[in-house]
Order: structure tokens, then sequence, then C-alpha cells
């Protein structure tokens, strides 16, 4: 009796048709592995998946053979779909907001100047020539001077007065000695401020 029964089961699994175990079996496992991402059912994801290999082996049961051959592929398959429902999702990159990004770079920045170098000082000569000699020196002063007089005795606005009297006193302090380059450039601004004023004025 029991032979019986089991030679009838094996007919009925020789019966199947081989697409479903081949084909049917192994697109339920995919199409339930989507499902279980979606639904969050990836605790019965295992259970699941060996089952339709189990069946799938058991209906080719009687091609030994090909039963083995599509057991390996099997597992190696559902080996894969696992993989996929277990692998880590990848984290969002959360925006920033504008006081975060104003921040950062403001580290930045900081960083940055950090780790420059500091400009290193000017090298200092113990001696330098003078830029004008004093005779040079004179002859721009007493040009000055002049042009000084000529708007002091104009009747100048109490701003254009006020900066006479600086730039009178600017070039007294540079009467008598050489320059440096850096005087001169003082009393070339002087100069040209003088020759400013007298222009206003038409003088």
């Amino acid at each position: 009796m029991p032979a019986q029964l089991f030679s009838k089961l094996s007919g009925a699994l020789e019966a199947v048709p081989l697409w479903i175990p081949i084909i049917l079996l192994p697109a339920l496992a995919l199409t339930f592995s989507v499902l279980a991402i979606v639904f969050r059912l990836r605790r019965w994801a295992f259970p699941v998946l060996l089952f339709f290999g189990g069946v799938g082996v058991a209906l080719l049961s009687g091609h030994a053979p090909l039963a083995l051959f599509y057991g390996g592929c099997y597992v190696a398959f559902a080996a894969l779909l696992l993989l996929m429902l277990f692998a880590p999702k990848p984290k969002k990159r959360k925006k920033k907001s504008r006081e975060e990004r104003e921040e950062e770079l403001f580290k930045r920045l900081c960083a940055k100047s950090a780790t420059t170098p500091k400009d290193t000082p000017a090298k200092v000569c113990r001696y330098e020539e003078p830029a004008v000699t004093v005779q040079e020196c004179g002859m721009r002063l007493s040009h000055a001077e002049e042009l000084l007089k000529k708007l002091k005795a104009c009747n100048l606005a109490p701003s254009d007065r006020l900066e006479t009297e600086v730039l009178g006193h600017t070039i007294d302090g540079c009467r008598g000695k050489p320059l440096s380059e850096q005087e001169v450039r003082r009393l070339n601004d002087c100069l040209a401020s003088v020759l400013k004023l007298t222009a206003k004025y038409k003088l």
C-alpha cells in the first residue's frame, strides 16, 4: 500500500509540466520579495523562499540530474533575493539649513586663514638713500606754498579752509630735509590736493 501511494505520488510529480518549477516558482519568489520590501514582510522571506525551493526540487525529483542543477541555481537565486531584502538602505542626505551652511562656510574660512602663512615683514634696510634731495624738495615746497597763499586769500568754504590749513602743516613738516619714498608720496598727495583746490576756485 505505501509503495503504491509513493508510486502514484511520483507519477503525479512527473506529470507536472517542467515550466512550473523552472519558471513559475522563481517568478513567485521574486514577486514575494518585492512585496516583502513594500509591505515590510522581511521576516517571512527566508521560510517562504525555502518553501518555493523545496517545492521546485520535489517537482523535479523524477529528474535527478535536473533536480540537483535546479537546487543549486535556486540557492544562488534565493541568496541574491535575500541580499536585496536585507541590504542596508542608503541614508538620505539631510538638506542643510541656511544657518548650518553659513556656519560651515565660516569654519572653512577660519581654517583656511589659520593655515595660510602670515605675510613676512618687509625687509628694512639700515641705510636708505633719500628719494628727493633737499634742492628738489625746496622747489616743490615753494610752488606749493605759493598756491596755498593764493588759496588762503580767497573766500574758501569752511571745509576747504580747514583742508588748506592741514595741507600747510604737512608741507611745513617736509621742509629742510631729504625725503624718503613714503614722505615723497605724502608730499605728492598734498600737492595734488592743492592743485585740486586751485582748480576748484579757478586760481
